[in-house]
């Protein structure tokens, strides 16, 4: 959806061996993002779009590779295409000791990611390793609710390892589709991907991809 060039399947830019989707270039000080989108048809070569109202579980493993600068990794959800429209982005950032997990939304026309809430993370954040993000959206009629974590696998380097401990606590945020902050956000929407950097080379791959609406 935004950025194409840049984002491809490969080995992961960590070096650890799988296969991810990566995320490589580069943004100034504005800042700009990277979005892709799940489709569940992808070799009929139309754009398809696959809508979903709630999420209870949606997760994807995140590995940020060298640190220069913030530069974050994540999941979407509820995000749609047209004119003025916008989608919710749950990230994990790193930035050196201020490193954080944010609920934003997501314009694919200007690359903005506006933050809704955030959670410090301190510095536990490191680089080519894995983290397991979860979020989870809720929707009733205009209400939404949003919580995210964010997990460390028992053997870092490995997505596929179980899941050790929380990092801090929930992230959880509830508002109004189409009002307020949530303004061009609405139900139902596309699931999928998005990175972003500020003044940063963006490097970053995710795996383990699952939707269980």
């Amino acid at each position: 959806m935004r950025r194409p060039a840049d984002i491809n399947v490969g080995p992961d830019l960590g070096g650890t061996g799988h296969t991810a989707m990566n995320f490589t270039g580069s943004t100034g000080a504005a800042g700009d993002t990277w979005i892709t989108v799940y489709d569940s048809t992808p070799g009929d070569g139309t754009a398809n779009q696959n809508l979903f109202s709630n999420t209870p579980l949606l997760h994807s493993d995140v590995l940020i590779h060298a640190y220069n600068n913030k530069k974050g990794n994540g999941i979407v959800a509820l995000f749609n295409e047209g004119t003025g429209e916008k989608g919710l982005a749950l990230l994990i950032f790193d930035n050196g000791n201020t490193d954080t997990l944010v609920l934003g939304t997501l314009n694919k026309a200007t690359g903005a990611f506006t933050a809704l809430s955030t959670v410090s993370l301190g510095n536990q954040i490191g680089e080519n390793v894995w983290y397991r993000l979860e979020m989870n959206v809720a929707v009733s009629g205009p209400t939404v609710t949003v919580i995210g974590r964010v997990f460390r696998h028992t053997t870092p380097t490995d997505p596929n390892s179980p899941l050790g401990l929380q990092i801090d606590g929930n992230l959880t945020f509830t508002g109004t589709l189409g009002a307020g902050s949530l303004a061009g956000v609405s139900s139902p929407g596309e699931v999928g991907m998005a990175a972003q950097a500020t003044s940063a080379v963006v490097d970053s791959s995710q795996t383990n991809f699952v939707i269980d609406p």
